[in-house]
């Protein structure tokens, strides 16, 4: 069996499988953080391999990884995705960049 990249509809649906057990209030949280799904670009082992965004703050992005099937969180500031993270459920995926975008938000308003 050969591999083929998820589409748009199966990206969609694990999105959707994954965020069935979120609760309604922490999915309402993270609305403003989900994009339409876009097709991406992440280094890993040296090589540029397509992945699809589905979320993104601060530079931040959340990623399908359709080789390991599941979320992951990376930075997107030099266009490329980089310094990436398995987290595998969205929900904490999303989480976690959450958390990170807020510490970069801190960091650049800060007075060092």
């Amino acid at each position: 069996m050969s591999w083929k990249p998820a589409t748009r509809q199966e990206v969609l649906d694990a999105m959707a499988a994954d965020l069935a057990s979120t609760a309604p209030d922490v999915q309402a949280r993270f609305a403003g953080m989900l994009i339409e799904p876009q097709p991406a670009l992440v280094e890993r082992f040296g090589h540029l391999e397509p992945v699809i965004i589905v979320a993104r703050r601060d530079g931040l992005v959340v990623y399908f990884d359709d080789v390991e099937d599941n979320f992951w969180l990376g930075n997107d500031a030099t266009g490329v995705i980089s310094d990436t993270a398995d987290y595998d459920h969205l929900g904490v995926a999303l989480r976690e960049l959450e958390r990170q975008a807020a510490l970069l938000t801190g960091c650049r308003n800060s007075t060092f």
